[in-house]
């Protein structure tokens, strides 16, 4: 990567689903990180689906989340990338902040050149700290973290397994036998262990004795989920594709239970739709409302479907603040969304997502609580018409 005073690469790779956002996310909360970048700590996610033009959207949305909102908008209209840069070099000149950027590709214009170019808006005492996957990027940084899957079966695994229990047991034969077939499942990678141990706590919720018991249940589910992939692209994602089955499989019991009858689709249905989103794109509480057609007036019931997917890992609840409020929003990771793309393709059901999406959008009237939604659900809407009108979607 390109040397300079002002722009220190440092790179967490390695796989996905080893938590390598976890980190950057901690650098953003840690005390002694605001300190020393009193001026702002920016988080910004991009993934493989990223171009030029996402860069020049998080250039000004950097401006704007560091206190200056005037020249956001002209920054956005930037024909280039290095217009844009040099119009927010003008804010950021005297202030010493940390970027963080998650999940980095070689794709679609993106490459070393262009961080480069990026650097150009830090003062001399800021840094860049980005993640990634890439295996071109991650040859060229000066510094390398990488970030590796936990032995499959050892005390870390084991620990964030059985916290899904919710309380200490002795666990019998039967139930260290399952502990141990989904721990192998599960191969040391969190986001697995993370949905399993959710999915796990589950069951501890709904079934009558002993909490172990719920290993065996979940193990049953995953031995029973399905595990022939159709596409060969996927095929990687096959221990994810087995837990995040197992995982809503058992959500779907909840959800069954409790007797959503105001909801027409199935926790599994919901889940599906996300097909429609981009990787690291959030989907903003408004847009889940048009995409699983829940009336206008139920955003309560659309906020506890998102709680409900959180429950089990096979989500990311978010909360996004501004204006003194806390938006929420979904994210799915790349390996889930990956399966979910693929098996909406399989089934057919992609489109039929998209145009219920469409066909949905409608102007909202604008007040002051519903302002800065509306930003974000415009921005949405054009993204998810511009790719249906380029047919990246609806064939």
């Amino acid at each position: 990567m390109h040397s300079s005073e002002r722009f220190i690469a440092v790179i967490a790779s390695g796989r996905g689903g080893v938590r390598k956002t976890c980190p950057l996310r901690g650098l953003r909360s840690n005390v002694e990180i605001r300190l020393r970048f009193p001026d702002g700590v920016v988080f910004l996610s991009l993934g493989p689906d990223a171009d030029i033009e996402t860069l020049i959207h998080v250039v000004s949305k950097i401006v704007k989340n560091t206190g200056d909102h005037k020249p956001g908008k002209k920054i956005h209209s930037a024909p280039h990338l290095q217009e844009a840069v040099e119009l927010a070099r003008v804010w950021f000149r005297a202030r010493r902040c940390l970027f963080l950027v998650d999940d980095l590709w070689d794709a679609n214009g993106i490459d070393g050149n262009v961080l480069y170019i990026l650097s150009e808006i830090m003062d001399d005492g800021s840094r860049l700290v980005f993640s990634t996957r890439d295996d071109v990027l991650a040859k060229e940084a000066e510094t390398n973290i990488p970030f590796e899957a936990k032995e499959p079966r050892g005390r870390e695994a084991r620990q964030v397994l059985q916290a899904g229990l919710e309380e200490t047991v002795i666990l019998d034969k039967k139930s260290e036998d399952a502990l141990n077939d989904i721990l192998r499942v599960c191969g040391g990678v969190l986001l697995r262990l993370g949905a399993a141990a959710a999915g796990v706590r589950e069951y501890t919720r709904l079934v009558t004795g002993p909490h172990e018991d719920a290993l065996s249940r979940y193990n049953n589910d995953l031995k029973n989920s399905q595990t022939s992939l159709v596409r060969q692209e996927v095929l990687q994602y096959g221990p994810v594709r087995n837990v995040v089955d197992a995982s809503l499989h058992v959500l779907q019991k909840r959800w069954d239970h409790e007797q959503h009858e105001w909801c027409a689709m199935s926790i599994r249905e919901m889940h599906l739709s996300l097909c429609i989103l981009k990787k690291q794109q959030v989907a903003p509480l408004l847009m889940l409302q048009r995409l699983w057609d829940i009336k206008k007036a139920d955003t309560n019931r659309v906020v506890e479907v998102m709680k409900t997917l959180n429950d089990v890992g096979v989500v990311e609840l978010q909360y996004r603040s501004d204006l003194e409020k806390n938006f929420p929003q979904l994210k799915v990771h790349d390996d889930i969304l990956d399966i979910l793309v693929c098996d909406a393709d399989d089934s057919g059901s992609r489109h039929l997502h998209i145009w219920r999406l469409l066909g949905n959008y409608c102007p909202l009237e604008l007040n002051e609580e519903n302002v800065e939604e509306e930003v974000e659900e415009k921005s949405a809407q054009n993204n998810i018409q511009k790719r249906s009108k380029l047919g990246w979607l609806c064939c």
